[in-house]
């Protein structure tokens, strides 16, 4: 760091444990890779657009979000690096409020709703694949059943505190279970996509059919459409497809995660840049080719008619919502494939809880260094070295998030909160740090001479691209959210 400047305060106690793949697990995990599949793919068909033109747009435009993250990176490299740079030197106020955003959206809401989605996009699922497939009316009672408020929060918050509790007994146990999700995960994705890609068109809808035990389900569900959704939302529409950038930024909005832990990555300046596009590039080939794929084999249209139908209308043909996991499940045709595809639902859940507790303790730590928070939230045990308080302290938050979520009187104003946390996170933390970006160069000139920004390819004009073009671009999203 240029004579020491940049970062006023004292050392965390945590330890640089982390390599770029480490770095690129937790930022896949933070994204929530067949969540944000499916979510993507059942939204897109109310959206309409070209879902590779739109992917491809929201691509280029998170280039210079990503850069803008790695330069602050390079000048801070420290945990939650974009709140350090940002209340040291444009801030203070602006600093918390942005990174506070992130945590807010990401703890209590994100990480609360996923304790209901445990049981909505895995349990039920599983249970009710199971209950068709194997004609078994027990399972198919037990994923009624655990959909019910408490049951949810008791399996959902169960599993939460108990992977959650993961990261308090050190790296090796955090890395060792990285090291074995998200290999899974990312066979489920591949397997997903083949499917999509083997299965032709009349035998997937042939596949839905015959799961239903009705053979005019698919015609049915057209002639309704054609009263109801008529005509669908244009697909080669270009303000549609603009208004796809907003649902891809559910997933992608996320690869900068990994900025908050860069205080325990080695070689930072490499790693967390280079994590960082990886992300970025995995997501976009998983969303794009998900959702094309996902028309190709069943037609945009008969998607628009179902998911307006499931979704618009509360009316689904099956008795969970058809998401893309489920409808590749069925048209597999083979009960190990379909079976394993939901477990790993399940299994990628509970990572993104994991990671997500991992994260939201590393921003307590910085809030408590700061002295916003108490200083209890920045202990580190000596043997683990892990912030145990403050990985408690992020689970509990996350409980009490959920009990919103599940409870009948509380959950409809929680969904309106979760709908707007993509909106907090492009105004804060992103358009805040590229506001950040130019205060720095113009005003604390002296700082940005001494930096390593200056000597890198992130300096002079390139330096104001990357930082307007950060500000222009989530505004845009913003906009359209």
């Amino acid at each position: 760091m240029p004579n020491g400047k940049v970062f006023l305060r004292e050392t965390t106690g945590l330890l640089r444990e982390f390599g770029y793949l480490d770095a690129l697990w937790i930022n896949l995990s933070i994204g929530g890779v067949l969540f944000t599949v499916n979510y993507v793919t059942s939204t897109a068909p109310l959206i309409g657009g070209d879902p590779i033109i739109g992917g491809l747009i929201t691509f280029i435009g998170m280039i210079p979000i990503v850069l803008a993250f790695s330069i602050i990176t390079m000048i801070t490299p420290r945990t939650a690096g974009d709140y350090v740079f940002t209340t040291r030197f444009f801030s203070p106020a602006l600093g918390f409020i942005g990174n506070a955003s992130y945590l807010v959206t990401t703890v209590p809401i994100y990480m609360g709703v996923t304790v209901v989605t445990l049981v909505s996009f895995g349990f039920a699922p599983l249970f009710t694949y199971w209950g068709v497939v194997l004609h078994n009316s027990m399972f198919t009672q037990l994923a009624n059943s655990i959909q019910s408020p408490y049951i949810t929060l008791l399996i959902g918050g169960g599993l939460t505190a108990l992977v959650g509790s993961l990261p308090i007994f050190g790296y090796k146990v955090f890395k060792l279970a990285n090291s074995l999700v998200i290999p899974l995960v990312l066979i489920a994705s591949v397997i997903i996509l083949i499917l999509l890609v083997l299965t032709p068109r009349t035998s997937a809808l042939s596949a839905l059919n015959q799961f239903a035990n009705n053979v005019t389900l698919v015609q049915a569900i057209n002639v309704w459409g054609a009263s109801y959704n008529s005509p669908p939302p244009s697909i080669t529409s270009f303000i549609n497809t603009l208004a796809l950038n907003p649902l891809y930024i559910v997933g992608l909005s996320y690869v900068f995660s990994v900025i908050y832990i860069a205080g325990e990555v080695r070689q930072v300046n490499k790693n967390i840049p280079l994590a960082m596009l990886t992300t970025l590039a995995i997501y976009t080939f998983i969303l794009i080719a998900s959702t094309a794929l996902s028309y190709h084999t069943f037609s945009y249209t008969f998607l628009s008619n179902l998911y307006t139908l499931s979704i618009d209308y509360g009316r689904s043909p099956f008795p969970v919502i058809p998401y893309l996991t489920f409808l590749a499940a069925i048209i597999s045709r083979n009960i190990y494939i379909s079976s394993f595809i939901f477990i790993v639902v399940i299994i990628q859940l509970l990572w993104y809880q994991m990671s997500g507790v991992f994260l939201g303790s590393r921003l307590l730590i910085s809030y408590s260094l700061d002295r916003i928070l108490p200083n209890f939230f920045a202990d580190i045990n000596e043997r683990f070295h892990t912030p145990i308080k403050a990985i408690i302290v992020t689970i509990i938050l996350t409980l009490i998030g959920a009990v919103f979520f599940v409870l009948p009187v509380t959950a409809g104003i929680a969904l309106l909160l979760s709908a707007a946390g993509i909106a907090l996170i492009l105004i804060f933390p992103i358009t805040i740090v590229g506001f950040s970006l130019l205060f720095y160069r113009i005003k604390r000139r002296e700082e940005f001479e001494k930096s390593i920004v200056r000597n890198s390819i992130f300096g002079g004009r390139a330096y104001y691209v990357i930082a307007i073009g950060t500000i222009v671009y989530s505004l845009f999203v913003f906009q359209n959210t």
